[in-house]
Protein backbone atom coordinates (compact mmCIF):
# COMPACT_ATOMS: atom_id res chain seq x y z
CA UNK A 1 0.00 0.00 0.00
CA UNK A 2 1.31 3.52 -0.78
CA UNK A 3 0.46 6.03 1.49
CA UNK A 4 1.54 9.76 1.73
CA UNK A 5 4.19 10.61 4.59
CA UNK A 6 0.88 13.47 5.96
CA UNK A 7 -1.31 10.79 5.60
CA UNK A 8 1.35 7.88 7.63
CA UNK A 9 2.22 10.67 10.56
CA UNK A 10 -1.55 11.24 11.17
CA UNK A 11 -2.35 7.88 11.68
CA UNK A 12 0.49 7.20 13.90
CA UNK A 13 -0.19 10.42 16.09
CA UNK A 14 -3.78 9.22 16.19
CA UNK A 15 -2.44 5.61 17.98
CA UNK A 16 -0.69 7.83 20.48
CA UNK A 17 -3.88 9.77 20.99
CA UNK A 18 -6.18 6.71 21.64
CA UNK A 19 -3.82 5.17 24.18
CA UNK A 20 -4.59 8.43 26.08
CA UNK A 21 -8.51 8.00 26.08
CA UNK A 22 -8.03 4.34 26.40
CA UNK A 23 -6.79 4.75 30.13
CA UNK A 24 -9.10 6.85 31.75
CA UNK A 25 -10.60 4.40 33.47
CA UNK A 26 -7.53 3.66 35.19
CA UNK A 27 -6.98 7.38 36.02
CA UNK A 28 -10.34 7.23 37.74
CA UNK A 29 -9.92 4.24 39.66
CA UNK A 30 -5.99 5.65 40.68
CA UNK A 31 -7.83 9.50 41.30
CA UNK A 32 -11.02 7.46 43.71
CA UNK A 33 -8.58 5.67 45.71
CA UNK A 34 -6.22 8.66 46.15
CA UNK A 35 -9.31 10.14 47.45
CA UNK A 36 -9.98 7.66 49.59
CA UNK A 37 -6.20 7.39 50.98
CA UNK A 38 -6.66 11.40 51.62
CA UNK A 39 -9.37 10.75 53.98
CA UNK A 40 -8.06 7.84 55.79
CA UNK A 41 -5.35 10.97 56.55
CA UNK A 42 -7.76 13.37 57.42
CA UNK A 43 -9.44 10.72 59.63
CA UNK A 44 -6.78 9.89 61.82
CA UNK A 45 -5.53 13.36 62.17
CA UNK A 46 -9.67 14.10 63.38
CA UNK A 47 -9.60 10.81 65.47
CA UNK A 48 -5.89 10.99 67.35
CA UNK A 49 -3.38 14.13 69.04
CA UNK A 50 -1.23 16.43 67.02
CA UNK A 51 1.36 17.69 68.69
CA UNK A 52 4.50 20.05 67.30
CA UNK A 53 2.58 19.30 63.90
CA UNK A 54 3.18 15.59 63.76
CA UNK A 55 0.60 12.65 65.35
CA UNK A 56 1.40 11.41 68.34
CA UNK A 57 -0.24 8.11 68.54
CA UNK A 58 0.11 5.58 70.95
CA UNK A 59 2.06 1.70 69.78
CA UNK A 60 -1.41 0.78 69.54
CA UNK A 61 -2.63 2.96 68.00
CA UNK A 62 -0.14 3.56 65.31
CA UNK A 63 -0.39 -0.48 64.62
CA UNK A 64 -3.93 -0.79 64.50
CA UNK A 65 -3.84 2.47 61.69
CA UNK A 66 -1.05 0.52 60.05
CA UNK A 67 -2.57 -2.46 59.58
CA UNK A 68 -5.33 -0.92 58.12
CA UNK A 69 -3.85 1.37 55.64
CA UNK A 70 -1.05 -2.04 54.53
CA UNK A 71 -3.97 -3.78 53.64
CA UNK A 72 -5.67 -0.82 51.82
CA UNK A 73 -2.60 0.00 49.90
CA UNK A 74 -2.49 -3.41 48.79
CA UNK A 75 -5.98 -4.10 47.61
CA UNK A 76 -5.48 -0.75 45.69
CA UNK A 77 -2.24 -1.62 43.61
CA UNK A 78 -3.39 -5.28 43.32
CA UNK A 79 -6.47 -3.83 41.89
CA UNK A 80 -4.68 -1.07 39.70
CA UNK A 81 -2.66 -3.60 38.02
CA UNK A 82 -4.92 -5.82 37.38
CA UNK A 83 -7.27 -2.99 35.63
CA UNK A 84 -4.15 -1.67 33.82
CA UNK A 85 -3.01 -5.44 32.49
CA UNK A 86 -6.76 -6.07 31.15
CA UNK A 87 -6.74 -2.05 29.15
CA UNK A 88 -3.25 -2.68 27.74
CA UNK A 89 -4.54 -5.65 26.59
CA UNK A 90 -6.97 -4.78 24.74
CA UNK A 91 -4.97 -0.97 23.24
CA UNK A 92 -2.76 -3.06 22.03
CA UNK A 93 -4.33 -5.40 20.27
CA UNK A 94 -6.32 -2.76 19.00
CA UNK A 95 -3.24 -0.62 17.78
CA UNK A 96 -1.80 -4.10 15.67
CA UNK A 97 -4.66 -4.35 14.45
CA UNK A 98 -5.12 -0.89 12.80
CA UNK A 99 -1.70 -0.91 12.00
CA UNK A 100 -2.31 -4.18 9.53
CA UNK A 101 -5.75 -2.52 8.79
CA UNK A 102 -3.83 0.80 7.54
CA UNK A 103 -1.54 -0.99 5.38
CA UNK A 104 -4.01 -3.50 3.97
CA UNK A 105 -2.11 -6.28 5.41
CA UNK A 106 -4.48 -9.47 6.19
CA UNK A 107 -3.15 -10.41 9.65
CA UNK A 108 -4.32 -13.19 11.22
CA UNK A 109 -5.12 -13.30 15.52
CA UNK A 110 -1.99 -15.31 15.73
CA UNK A 111 -0.14 -12.57 14.36
CA UNK A 112 -1.71 -9.57 16.37
CA UNK A 113 -1.08 -11.78 19.91
CA UNK A 114 2.55 -12.54 19.06
CA UNK A 115 2.97 -8.97 18.57
CA UNK A 116 1.42 -8.23 21.59
CA UNK A 117 3.14 -10.68 23.88
CA UNK A 118 6.63 -9.70 22.17
CA UNK A 119 8.97 -7.84 25.41
CA UNK A 120 10.29 -4.55 25.46
CA UNK A 121 13.98 -4.16 26.62
CA UNK A 122 13.34 -8.19 27.85
CA UNK A 123 10.80 -7.47 30.05
CA UNK A 124 6.83 -8.13 29.14
CA UNK A 125 4.81 -4.77 29.69
CA UNK A 126 2.64 -6.65 32.37
CA UNK A 127 5.78 -7.39 34.42
CA UNK A 128 6.57 -3.77 33.77
CA UNK A 129 3.32 -3.25 35.41
CA UNK A 130 3.56 -5.21 38.43
CA UNK A 131 6.94 -3.66 39.50
CA UNK A 132 5.63 0.25 39.05
CA UNK A 133 3.08 -1.07 41.32
CA UNK A 134 5.58 -2.89 44.29
CA UNK A 135 7.60 -0.43 44.04
CA UNK A 136 5.23 2.76 44.16
CA UNK A 137 3.17 0.97 46.88
CA UNK A 138 6.47 0.20 48.55
CA UNK A 139 6.74 4.51 48.84
CA UNK A 140 3.47 4.87 50.08
CA UNK A 141 3.47 3.04 52.87
CA UNK A 142 6.63 4.39 54.10
CA UNK A 143 4.81 7.78 53.85
CA UNK A 144 1.79 6.74 55.50
CA UNK A 145 3.57 4.57 57.85
CA UNK A 146 6.05 7.40 58.94
CA UNK A 147 3.19 9.55 59.15
CA UNK A 148 1.63 7.39 61.89
CA UNK A 149 5.07 7.47 63.78
CA UNK A 150 5.60 11.36 64.14
CA UNK A 151 8.29 11.55 61.65
CA UNK A 152 6.13 13.52 58.63
CA UNK A 153 4.33 17.13 59.14
CA UNK A 154 0.78 16.57 59.17
CA UNK A 155 1.12 19.54 57.05
CA UNK A 156 3.41 17.48 54.35
CA UNK A 157 1.56 14.52 53.90
CA UNK A 158 -1.37 15.07 51.76
CA UNK A 159 1.06 16.94 49.52
CA UNK A 160 3.65 13.51 49.67
CA UNK A 161 0.02 11.29 48.62
CA UNK A 162 -0.34 13.59 45.83
CA UNK A 163 2.88 13.49 44.15
CA UNK A 164 3.23 9.49 44.72
CA UNK A 165 -0.44 9.34 43.01
CA UNK A 166 1.04 12.19 40.31
CA UNK A 167 3.91 9.59 39.75
CA UNK A 168 1.25 6.84 39.30
CA UNK A 169 -0.35 8.11 36.58
CA UNK A 170 2.69 9.10 35.07
CA UNK A 171 4.14 5.90 34.93
CA UNK A 172 0.46 4.36 33.48
CA UNK A 173 0.74 6.66 30.69
CA UNK A 174 4.13 6.11 30.08
CA UNK A 175 4.08 2.66 29.65
CA UNK A 176 1.06 2.90 27.73
CA UNK A 177 2.74 4.97 25.17
CA UNK A 178 5.90 3.05 25.19
CA UNK A 179 3.96 -0.45 24.16
CA UNK A 180 1.61 1.80 21.37
CA UNK A 181 5.00 2.66 20.00
CA UNK A 182 6.55 -0.90 19.95
CA UNK A 183 3.26 -2.48 18.51
CA UNK A 184 2.87 -0.21 16.21
CA UNK A 185 7.01 -0.58 15.19
CA UNK A 186 6.58 -4.54 15.17
CA UNK A 187 3.35 -4.55 13.02
CA UNK A 188 5.27 -2.73 10.48
CA UNK A 189 7.92 -4.70 10.36
CA UNK A 190 5.41 -7.70 9.91
CA UNK A 191 3.95 -5.79 6.89
CA UNK A 192 7.17 -4.37 5.51
CA UNK A 193 9.09 -7.99 5.72
CA UNK A 194 5.99 -10.22 3.83
CA UNK A 195 5.71 -7.66 0.88
CA UNK A 196 9.50 -7.04 0.62
CA UNK A 197 10.08 -3.50 1.38
CA UNK A 198 14.11 -2.74 0.88
CA UNK A 199 14.66 0.99 1.99
CA UNK A 200 12.61 3.37 5.12
CA UNK A 201 12.75 6.42 6.31
CA UNK A 202 12.88 7.54 9.74
CA UNK A 203 10.85 9.51 11.11
CA UNK A 204 11.05 11.38 14.14
CA UNK A 205 8.42 14.92 13.72
CA UNK A 206 6.20 13.75 16.76
CA UNK A 207 9.15 13.12 18.90
CA UNK A 208 10.05 16.68 19.94
CA UNK A 209 12.43 16.01 23.20
CA UNK A 210 14.73 13.35 22.38
CA UNK A 211 17.65 14.80 20.59
CA UNK A 212 19.38 11.63 18.61
CA UNK A 213 15.95 10.74 17.74
CA UNK A 214 15.67 14.50 15.91
CA UNK A 215 19.11 14.35 14.40
CA UNK A 216 18.01 11.17 12.50
CA UNK A 217 14.45 12.89 11.19
CA UNK A 218 13.94 11.98 7.49
CA UNK A 219 17.75 9.48 6.93
CA UNK A 220 16.86 6.58 4.65
CA UNK A 221 17.94 3.58 5.96
CA UNK A 222 18.44 -0.45 4.21
CA UNK A 223 15.39 -2.23 6.11
CA UNK A 224 17.34 -4.87 7.31
CA UNK A 225 19.62 -1.98 9.06
CA UNK A 226 17.18 0.07 10.36
CA UNK A 227 17.35 1.47 13.88
CA UNK A 228 15.13 -0.47 16.38
CA UNK A 229 11.77 1.27 17.54
CA UNK A 230 10.96 2.19 20.22
CA UNK A 231 14.51 4.15 21.05
CA UNK A 232 13.32 5.05 24.75
CA UNK A 233 9.85 5.08 26.35
CA UNK A 234 8.17 7.88 25.24
CA UNK A 235 9.07 7.37 21.88
CA UNK A 236 7.04 8.38 19.34
CA UNK A 237 9.65 7.68 15.90
CA UNK A 238 8.06 5.69 13.23
CA UNK A 239 9.20 4.48 9.61
CA UNK A 240 7.54 5.46 6.54
CA UNK A 241 8.30 3.55 3.05
CA UNK A 242 10.85 5.11 1.30
CA UNK A 243 9.58 5.70 -2.29
CA UNK A 244 11.82 7.68 -4.89
CA UNK A 245 8.50 8.85 -6.59
CA UNK A 246 7.37 10.89 -3.63
CA UNK A 247 8.89 14.46 -3.86
CA UNK A 248 10.85 14.31 -0.33
CA UNK A 249 11.41 18.62 -0.84
CA UNK A 250 8.05 18.31 0.84
CA UNK A 251 8.90 17.19 3.81
CA UNK A 252 8.76 20.65 5.96
CA UNK A 253 4.99 21.40 4.59
CA UNK A 254 3.65 17.89 5.70
CA UNK A 255 4.16 19.27 9.35
CA UNK A 256 2.78 22.42 8.97
CA UNK A 257 -0.07 23.48 11.48
CA UNK A 258 -3.54 22.23 9.58
CA UNK A 259 -4.97 22.23 12.45
CA UNK A 260 -9.51 22.42 12.09
CA UNK A 261 -10.02 25.63 14.51
CA UNK A 262 -12.24 24.82 17.20
CA UNK A 263 -15.72 26.66 17.17
CA UNK A 264 -18.07 25.26 19.99
CA UNK A 265 -17.16 23.99 24.27
CA UNK A 266 -18.25 20.60 22.95
CA UNK A 267 -15.38 20.39 20.69
CA UNK A 268 -13.18 22.02 22.64
CA UNK A 269 -13.33 19.47 25.40
CA UNK A 270 -12.89 16.98 23.17
CA UNK A 271 -9.92 18.48 21.44
CA UNK A 272 -8.66 18.78 24.72
CA UNK A 273 -8.47 15.07 25.86
CA UNK A 274 -8.00 14.05 22.06
CA UNK A 275 -5.76 16.44 19.71
CA UNK A 276 -4.07 18.83 22.75
CA UNK A 277 -3.22 15.67 25.02
CA UNK A 278 -4.64 16.03 28.65
CA UNK A 279 -5.83 13.44 30.22
CA UNK A 280 -8.45 15.20 32.06
CA UNK A 281 -10.77 18.59 31.55
CA UNK A 282 -11.97 18.78 35.20
CA UNK A 283 -15.82 20.25 35.38
CA UNK A 284 -14.10 23.18 36.80
CA UNK A 285 -12.61 24.45 33.96
CA UNK A 286 -16.08 24.00 31.94
CA UNK A 287 -17.67 25.75 34.84
CA UNK A 288 -15.69 28.66 35.57
CA UNK A 289 -14.29 30.01 32.32
CA UNK A 290 -15.96 31.78 29.71
CA UNK A 291 -16.99 29.95 27.00
CA UNK A 292 -15.35 32.26 24.50
CA UNK A 293 -12.17 31.90 26.35
CA UNK A 294 -12.32 28.49 26.66
CA UNK A 295 -12.50 28.33 22.43
CA UNK A 296 -9.78 30.69 21.98
CA UNK A 297 -7.34 28.87 24.53
CA UNK A 298 -8.26 25.43 23.22
CA UNK A 299 -7.18 26.84 19.53
CA UNK A 300 -3.96 28.28 20.86
CA UNK A 301 -2.76 25.11 22.82
CA UNK A 302 -3.89 22.59 19.26
CA UNK A 303 -1.79 25.30 18.00
CA UNK A 304 1.22 25.29 20.52
CA UNK A 305 1.39 21.48 20.77
CA UNK A 306 1.28 20.49 16.76
CA UNK A 307 4.59 22.61 17.47
CA UNK A 308 5.98 21.64 20.60
CA UNK A 309 3.95 18.16 21.85
CA UNK A 310 4.48 19.16 25.05
CA UNK A 311 1.30 17.77 26.75
CA UNK A 312 1.29 14.34 25.07
CA UNK A 313 4.81 14.24 26.44
CA UNK A 314 3.65 15.29 29.73
CA UNK A 315 0.87 13.53 32.04
CA UNK A 316 -1.53 16.73 32.63
CA UNK A 317 -5.12 17.90 33.58
CA UNK A 318 -6.74 20.95 33.28
CA UNK A 319 -8.92 22.72 35.55
CA UNK A 320 -9.89 26.20 36.83
CA UNK A 321 -9.25 27.54 40.68
CA UNK A 322 -9.38 30.67 42.34
CA UNK A 323 -5.81 31.48 43.81
CA UNK A 324 -3.60 34.33 43.71
CA UNK A 325 -1.98 33.80 39.82
CA UNK A 326 -4.12 34.44 36.77
CA UNK A 327 -2.50 30.90 36.04
CA UNK A 328 -0.53 28.42 37.10
CA UNK A 329 1.29 25.21 36.02
CA UNK A 330 1.49 22.83 39.01
CA UNK A 331 3.90 20.23 38.51
CA UNK A 332 5.52 17.70 40.70
CA UNK A 333 9.58 18.06 41.53
CA UNK A 334 10.13 14.39 41.08
CA UNK A 335 8.47 14.11 37.64
CA UNK A 336 8.36 17.27 36.09
CA UNK A 337 6.72 15.69 32.77
CA UNK A 338 3.77 15.54 35.79
CA UNK A 339 1.95 18.72 35.63
CA UNK A 340 -1.29 20.89 35.20
CA UNK A 341 -2.61 23.76 33.85
CA UNK A 342 -4.72 25.39 35.89
CA UNK A 343 -6.52 29.01 35.01
CA UNK A 344 -8.04 31.31 37.82
CA UNK A 345 -11.59 31.01 37.64
CA UNK A 346 -11.92 34.48 38.82
CA UNK A 347 -9.31 36.09 35.95
CA UNK A 348 -11.20 33.38 33.26
CA UNK A 349 -14.70 34.05 33.96
CA UNK A 350 -15.61 36.88 31.62
CA UNK A 351 -13.71 37.42 28.72
CA UNK A 352 -13.83 41.28 28.64
CA UNK A 353 -12.41 41.64 32.16
CA UNK A 354 -9.42 39.19 31.54
CA UNK A 355 -8.67 41.23 28.35
CA UNK A 356 -8.41 44.32 30.43
CA UNK A 357 -6.41 43.13 32.89
CA UNK A 358 -3.78 41.55 29.82
CA UNK A 359 -3.42 44.89 28.27
CA UNK A 360 -2.91 46.89 31.51
CA UNK A 361 -0.40 44.11 32.05
CA UNK A 362 1.43 44.67 28.62
CA UNK A 363 0.81 48.40 29.08
CA UNK A 364 2.59 48.72 32.43
CA UNK A 365 5.36 46.43 31.66
CA UNK A 366 4.76 44.00 33.41
CA UNK A 367 4.13 41.56 30.92
CA UNK A 368 6.04 41.21 27.46
CA UNK A 369 4.50 42.99 24.39
CA UNK A 370 2.25 41.73 22.55
CA UNK A 371 -0.47 42.93 19.97
CA UNK A 372 -3.05 44.31 21.39
CA UNK A 373 -5.95 42.87 20.27
CA UNK A 374 -8.81 40.74 22.36
CA UNK A 375 -7.90 37.61 20.49
CA UNK A 376 -3.79 37.85 21.20
CA UNK A 377 -4.51 39.12 24.89
CA UNK A 378 -7.08 36.37 25.66
CA UNK A 379 -4.32 33.60 25.05
CA UNK A 380 -0.95 35.08 26.24
CA UNK A 381 -0.96 33.64 29.46
CA UNK A 382 -1.74 30.58 28.76
CA UNK A 383 0.66 30.91 25.94
CA UNK A 384 3.15 31.84 28.66
CA UNK A 385 2.29 28.75 31.29
CA UNK A 386 3.13 26.31 28.22
CA UNK A 387 6.66 27.74 27.75
CA UNK A 388 6.63 26.87 32.04
CA UNK A 389 5.42 23.09 30.55
CA UNK A 390 8.21 23.45 27.89
CA UNK A 391 10.93 24.10 30.00
CA UNK A 392 9.47 21.37 32.70
CA UNK A 393 9.82 18.69 29.70
CA UNK A 394 13.92 19.69 29.25
CA UNK A 395 14.26 19.64 33.03
CA UNK A 396 13.21 16.05 32.66
CA UNK A 397 15.23 15.56 29.84
CA UNK A 398 18.55 16.11 31.81
CA UNK A 399 17.33 14.63 34.60
CA UNK A 400 17.55 11.42 32.69
CA UNK A 401 20.79 12.36 31.11
CA UNK A 402 21.85 12.28 34.59
CA UNK A 403 20.52 8.84 36.13
CA UNK A 404 16.64 9.29 36.45
CA UNK A 405 15.09 6.41 35.85
CA UNK A 406 10.94 6.41 35.76
CA UNK A 407 10.51 2.85 37.61
CA UNK A 408 12.45 4.64 40.27
CA UNK A 409 11.97 7.89 40.41
CA UNK A 410 12.45 8.77 44.42
CA UNK A 411 15.99 7.32 44.14
CA UNK A 412 17.73 10.68 44.30
CA UNK A 413 15.65 11.85 47.06
CA UNK A 414 18.17 11.79 50.64
CA UNK A 415 15.85 10.40 53.30
CA UNK A 416 18.63 10.63 55.58
CA UNK A 417 18.01 14.20 55.39
CA UNK A 418 15.29 16.03 58.29
CA UNK A 419 13.92 19.00 55.81
CA UNK A 420 12.23 17.95 52.67
CA UNK A 421 14.40 20.77 50.89
CA UNK A 422 17.31 18.98 51.80
CA UNK A 423 16.11 15.30 50.58
CA UNK A 424 14.52 17.38 47.24
CA UNK A 425 18.11 18.32 46.69
CA UNK A 426 19.02 16.81 43.51
CA UNK A 427 16.32 17.00 41.94
CA UNK A 428 15.78 21.08 42.83
CA UNK A 429 19.50 21.33 42.06
CA UNK A 430 18.50 19.65 38.09
CA UNK A 431 15.85 22.38 37.65
CA UNK A 432 18.04 25.47 38.63
CA UNK A 433 21.01 23.80 36.45
CA UNK A 434 18.35 24.03 33.47
CA UNK A 435 16.96 27.16 34.05
CA UNK A 436 19.97 28.73 33.90
CA UNK A 437 21.55 27.31 31.40
CA UNK A 438 18.27 28.10 28.96
CA UNK A 439 18.46 31.68 30.39
CA UNK A 440 22.21 32.38 29.25
CA UNK A 441 22.40 30.49 26.12
CA UNK A 442 18.90 33.02 25.15
CA UNK A 443 20.57 36.02 26.05
CA UNK A 444 23.36 34.74 24.29
CA UNK A 445 21.91 34.78 20.94
CA UNK A 446 20.35 38.27 21.52
CA UNK A 447 23.82 39.80 21.96
CA UNK A 448 25.41 37.94 19.14
CA UNK A 449 22.30 39.34 17.10
CA UNK A 450 22.83 43.43 18.50
CA UNK A 451 26.00 43.99 20.34
CA UNK A 452 23.91 46.64 21.86
CA UNK A 453 21.45 44.74 23.21
CA UNK A 454 20.01 46.12 26.66
CA UNK A 455 17.70 43.18 28.52
CA UNK A 456 16.34 45.72 30.83
CA UNK A 457 14.42 47.30 27.49
CA UNK A 458 13.21 43.58 26.50
CA UNK A 459 12.21 41.59 29.79
CA UNK A 460 8.99 42.31 31.70
CA UNK A 461 8.77 42.89 35.34
CA UNK A 462 7.41 39.74 35.40
CA UNK A 463 10.04 38.02 33.52
CA UNK A 464 12.76 39.74 34.88
CA UNK A 465 11.71 37.70 38.68
CA UNK A 466 13.36 34.51 38.06
CA UNK A 467 15.04 32.05 35.29
CA UNK A 468 11.48 30.42 35.41
CA UNK A 469 9.42 33.46 34.41
CA UNK A 470 12.23 35.03 31.93
CA UNK A 471 11.82 31.62 29.69
CA UNK A 472 7.75 31.88 29.76
CA UNK A 473 7.77 35.31 29.47
CA UNK A 474 10.20 35.20 26.30
CA UNK A 475 8.53 32.00 24.92
CA UNK A 476 5.21 33.14 25.17
CA UNK A 477 6.49 36.95 23.26
CA UNK A 478 8.08 34.58 20.75
CA UNK A 479 4.75 32.81 19.75
CA UNK A 480 2.94 35.50 19.53
CA UNK A 481 2.75 38.42 16.80
CA UNK A 482 4.99 40.82 18.11
CA UNK A 483 7.98 39.04 19.28
CA UNK A 484 11.11 41.39 20.62
CA UNK A 485 14.58 41.21 20.47
CA UNK A 486 14.30 38.22 23.04
CA UNK A 487 11.37 36.79 21.38
CA UNK A 488 13.16 36.43 18.05
CA UNK A 489 16.54 35.38 19.73
CA UNK A 490 13.93 32.38 21.53
CA UNK A 491 12.92 31.33 18.40
CA UNK A 492 16.19 30.98 17.14
CA UNK A 493 17.06 29.00 20.52
CA UNK A 494 14.08 26.59 19.75
CA UNK A 495 15.45 25.99 16.17
CA UNK A 496 18.90 25.71 17.48
CA UNK A 497 17.66 22.88 20.03
CA UNK A 498 15.14 21.57 17.45
CA UNK A 499 12.09 21.69 19.91
CA UNK A 500 9.28 22.41 17.87
CA UNK A 501 9.06 21.99 14.03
Amino acid sequence: MSCSEKEVKEFVENLFKNSSSELKDLYKHQYSIESGIKDEIQNIMYIYTIENDVMNMSRAEQQKEIKKLDKMIDDFYKADAEIQIKILYKLLEGTTTEVFRFYSYNADKKEITDIVKQTYKGRHFSENVWNDETETAKYMKKQLFDFIKGKVNVNQITKGVEKLFGNTHYESRRLAETEVARCQSAAFDRFASEVGVEKVKYRATLCNTCDKCKADDGKPFDFDKKIKLPRHPFCQCYYDIADDEIDDNNHENDIVDTTKKIETVEDAKKALINNVGFIEVEDSFMENVDPKLIINNTNQLLNLENKFGVIHNSTSTIFSKNTGATAYVNVSPISPRKQSLSLNSRSYKNKKDLIKHEKLAVESGLSMPVKLIDDELSIATVTHEYGHMLQNNIIENEMIKNGYDHKKPYAFMDLKKKSPKAQMKWYSDMRIKVEKENYAEIIDIAKKNNSSFNLKDNISDYGSKNYSEFFAEVFANSQLSKPNELGIAMQEWLKEKELGI
